[in-house]
């Protein structure tokens, strides 16, 4: 990355600050943030970083409260959360965090109406609206640490990589946590969207390196649906579904117990075919996160 010049000492300060941030999973604790930023702070009064966090922070004991089926106490948080992604939005100097938190507060706004029983599916909603906020806050911090680039080619084709990054980073929850293809599949096609817009003007040392990044991703969402080709393409795969095949052949002669217990062994082979197949996926997601970051410290 090319030197920093022209900052002064206050900007360089708030970058060292800034790049000693980190996001934890939904399950750990942040003691002494939440005296930090109570129940009682006015959303008012808090700029668009604590915006975000806090909001974050509600979302995350809502996510606690609907675990131990603390309804009312889950809306209460969910309110609170609405409230602080909407002062966000009004606060925010970026466009893209400004419109994702209006349509986040709208979502929970949507979620808060209908939420009564403890499900999955619920659960799993305010997880992902947690994991969203995590995503817009890594967006505002990249932003504040690239803010010393000029206004030319650089500064244009790094807003879109910086979406592109929040957008990937959003569907690691949909890809791996909740497994849902719909959400997954939607914050992939903005990642190539983002990345599209990026090599329109980029440099062409960058604009070759984003367009490899780009169809890489696009495999990966073809590879989200395993064809037979797919599975002959790995050894270990190949031998498991032979081995499934062999104990089909094997039921048709078998008596009714052994039936069962070869049915038992199919259905683990199964689950050994998907494992094997969501690692390599994941590989290659976290592959394109980290040439991801790469192409955006090269700016």
């Amino acid at each position: 990355m090319k030197a920093i010049q022209g900052i002064n000492p206050l900007q360089i300060f708030i970058i060292i600050i800034t790049l000693s941030i980190t996001f934890p999973v939904m399950s750990d604790s942040q003691p002494g943030y939440d005296n930090a930023l109570n129940d009682n702070s006015d959303p008012q009064n808090q700029d668009q970083d604590s915006a975000l966090k806090t909001a974050r922070i509600q979302l995350e004991k809502a996510f606690e409260s609907y675990q131990q089926k603390d309804i009312k106490q889950t809306k209460a948080y969910l309110q609170k959360a609405k409230e602080w992604l909407t002062q966000s939005s009004l606060n925010s100097n970026t466009e893209k965090v400004k419109f994702e938190s209006e349509k986040l507060a709208q979502k929970i706004e949507n979620f808060y109406l209908k939420i009564s029983l403890s499900t999955d599916q619920q659960e799993n909603s305010l997880a992902r609206f947690w994991h969203q906020t995590t995503s817009m806050i890594k967006r505002e911090t990249d932003q504040l640490i690239h803010s010393y680039v000029e206004v030319s080619t650089t500064e244009k084709t790094l807003k879109h990589l910086l979406d592109a990054k929040m957008h990937l980073f959003t569907a690691e929850h949909d890809l791996f946590v909740s497994h849902d293809a719909k959400d997954a599949t939607e914050e992939l096609d903005k990642v190539i969207n983002n990345l599209n817009a990026a090599s329109l003007v980029a440099i062409p040392l960058i604009r070759e390196k984003v367009e490899s990044l780009s169809n890489n991703i696009k495999d990966m969402i073809k590879a989200k649906a395993p064809t037979e080709e797919f599975w002959k393409q790995n050894e270990i795969l190949i031998q498991l579904e032979s081995a499934f095949k062999n104990l089909d052949k094997a039921k048709q002669s078998a008596n009714p117990v052994i039936k069962i217990h070869i049915d038992t062994i199919q259905q683990d082979i199964k689950e050994l075919r998907h494992q094997i197949d969501q690692n390599n996926f994941k590989q290659n997601y976290d592959s394109a996160m980290t040439r991801l970051k790469a192409i955006i410290h090269e700016l």
